[in-house]
């Protein structure tokens, strides 16, 4: 059982891995799946293998700058072709767990968390129906 609420979220994301032979790697585009305060999942042409270490940089909708984590790549799995785009490249799930938040940004991104937390239980709210005694 989860400790942290996953939110289905589709933004842009950033990735790099980190590596000591390569510092000044690329940032490499992707989009999120769904994140929580413990980390993310994003989609992305590129397969990487748990283990991996990411620098990550968020765009959120309500933010000027993206915010900016370092995880770990916990898992890696190849979408089906059905789900990804018709002939285009093979697309990968990559799941991320945070271990580092920019002590700027925690705030920040929890407080989306929460909003996004708030208005997705206002939806599922409002589509039941209210019976009176």
């Amino acid at each position: 059982r989860r400790k942290y609420i996953r939110l289905d979220i589709r933004t842009k994301i950033s990735f790099q891995i980190q590596d000591r032979q390569d510092p000044n790697a690329e940032m490499i585009p992707a989009v999120t799946k769904n994140v929580s305060m413990k980390g993310v999942c994003f989609i992305s042409e590129k397969k990487i293998e748990p283990g991996t270490i990411l620098k990550l940089e968020i765009s959120l909708p309500n933010q000027s700058q993206p915010l900016h984590f370092v995880g770990q790549v916990r898992w890696s799995a190849p979408i089906k072709e059905n789900e990804g785009e018709a002939g285009g490249a093979q697309m990968f799930e990559v799941g991320v767990k945070f271990f580092v938040i920019d002590k700027n940004d925690v705030m920040k991104f929890a407080d989306y968390i929460c909003d996004k937390a708030f208005e997705e239980e206002a939806k599922s709210d409002s589509g039941k129906e209210k019976s009176h005694p």
